[in-house]
């Protein structure tokens, strides 16, 4: 057998060293994380978006909610918002997302959920990212190095969609975020502003790992819940998988989007969706619910002990969201009539020169 030359042998050695460095450099940049649920093809798109002259994810042959109001799978990934997101994504040592999402309106009520999540907690919530509907909101986390995009809802809804309440952009934008990161492999933790975090609920999502979905228990839609004999998902705490049975969910809630009077409510179009997948509840004795669609999605309703919706003085709850208003104002006053307001009331007027965690810190009222 002839012995390869050196003139060669030097470039079968480079291309092989090349070839180590480009694999262990999608390693480390997560691109190539094992643990993704669907597969590794989903979060090496999230990179490869990133690459000059691609203005939007290649693999985009799937739906949005509320087609009749959301712009085009194509026009909504090349918004101004979506690379500013890759980024935050590709920092990430894990596939799963915490998400909260405001606006300036409801600064207050976010900024305790902040201080409570990510200072007054044993285990703060990790890998968080505060998707700002707004600039004003944006541009004050921003400054105060807390991780957040700003999505406008101009960048993903038809500016002729007509929109029932105040809230119907908040909804479409959080279940249009929610279907983008399923979509690229990450689980999404979401959480309602008012949803207080007194424990870090990931050990109580991970005790359901088989589940599709882990929320807190709803009574809403009404008619659902009578007819289901069972509580509803609640979208304030949730955990949605990005598993393939999920895939089925959001088609079907695409699907559904074309009724001009439907509602742009996440809530009850989750529920909606279930129970076309013909969602049956176990009747088992036990504090949370499961239940079991055709195509085998899984949902797990926690205990009310764990997440409350009405709830009691009583701090071993992992989420305290407790019923009330929609207004600013009424937000504040409920929690702070549950001892659960920590923020202070000058906090605008704290050192400027302050971020982050310290930032936090020295936001939050003194016992």
């Amino acid at each position: 057998m002839p012995s390869l030359s050196p003139a060669r042998l030097y470039p079968c050695v480079a291309v092989l060293a090349m070839i180590f460095i480009v694999v262990a450099f999608y390693v480390c940049r997560g691109s190539l994380g094992t643990n993704l649920p669907i597969n590794v093809r989903q979060r090496s798109a999230v990179y490869s978006a990133l690459q000059p002259n691609v203005t939007h994810t290649v693999n985009d042959t799937f739906s949005f909610p509320y087609p009749v109001a959301v712009k085009s799978v194509k026009s909504v990934l090349d918004g101004p918002w979506v690379k500013p997101l890759q980024h935050f994504l590709l920092q990430l040592n894990s596939s799963q997302v915490s998400v909260v999402f405001s606006d300036y309106l409801f600064v207050d009520s976010l900024l305790n959920w902040l201080v409570s999540a990510m200072t007054k907690v044993d285990s703060p919530v990790t890998n968080l990212l505060v998707v700002c509907l707004d600039k004003a909101l944006y541009t004050l986390l921003q400054n105060k190095h807390i991780a957040s995009i700003v999505v406008e809802k101009d960048t993903i809804i038809w500016p002729a969609a007509k929109m029932k309440t105040n809230f119907s952009h908040i909804w479409i934008t959080r279940l249009v975020l929610c279907r983008l990161l399923n979509h690229w492999g990450y689980d999404v933790a979401m959480f309602d502003a008012d949803a207080i975090v007194l424990r870090n609920p990931k050990p109580l999502f991970d005790k359901y790992k088989e589940a599709d979905i882990v929320a807190s228990s709803g009574r809403y839609p009404f008619d659902l819940s009578k007819r289901w004999k069972a509580a509803t998902v609640c979208m304030g705490t949730v955990l949605l998988r990005a598993t393939s049975r999920m895939e089925a969910l959001w088609d079907t809630i695409a699907e559904m989007g074309y009724s001009k009077e439907m509602s742009f409510d996440d809530q009850t179009k989750i529920n909606q969706a279930l129970d076309r997948l013909g969602i049956q509840w176990a009747t088992a004795a036990t504090r949370e619910q499961h239940g079991s669609c055709s195509n085998g999605l899984s949902v797990v309703l926690l205990s009310t002990s764990d997440v409350c919706r009405v709830c009691r003085k009583y701090n071993k709850y992992y989420v305290w969201h407790q019923k009330g208003s929609r207004k600013s104002a009424d937000k504040v006053k409920t929690a702070e009539e549950g001892s659960k307001w920590y923020l202070r009331n000058d906090w605008t007027e704290t050192n400027n020169s302050i971020t982050g965690i310290k930032w936090l810190q020295n936001i939050t009222m003194t016992s």
